[in-house]
C-alpha cells in the first residue's frame, strides 16, 4: 500500500507566500503564471485554488472581472497574505 504525502503542497505554498510577501496581492492567473515559469513541474488552476482556499495564510483582498472573447466574462480572485492588511 502506498504511503500517503501529508505535505503534497508544501513547496507550492511556500513559493506563494514567498512571492505575495515580495510582490504583493496578485490575482489567481498571476500566481499560477508565475508557478509554472518558477517550478519544474508547474500545478493546475484546480490545485492551485484549493491550496489557496484552505492555507490560512492566504485571504481574498479583492474581486476583478475578466473578460474573454471565447469564454466571456467572469470574476477572478485576488489574494493576499492574512498578515499584510492595509
Amino acid at each position: 500500500m502506498a504511503k500517503y504525502r501529508t505535505n503534497r503542497t508544501k513547496r507550492l505554498r511556500e513559493k506563494l507566500v514567498k512571492h505575495l510577501h515580495e510582490a504583493g496581492p496578485k490575482s489567481s492567473r498571476e500566481l499560477l503564471d508565475y508557478y509554472n515559469r518558477v517550478s519544474r513541474l508547474g500545478t493546475t488552476m484546480n490545485s492551485l485554488s484549493n491550496v489557496l482556499s484552505k492555507d490560512p495564510r492566504f485571504i481574498v483582498v479583492d474581486t476583478i472581472r475578466v473578460s474573454q472573447s471565447t469564454s466571456g466574462r467572469y470574476d477572478m480572485l485576488v489574494w493576499g497574505l492574512a498578515g499584510e492588511e492595509e
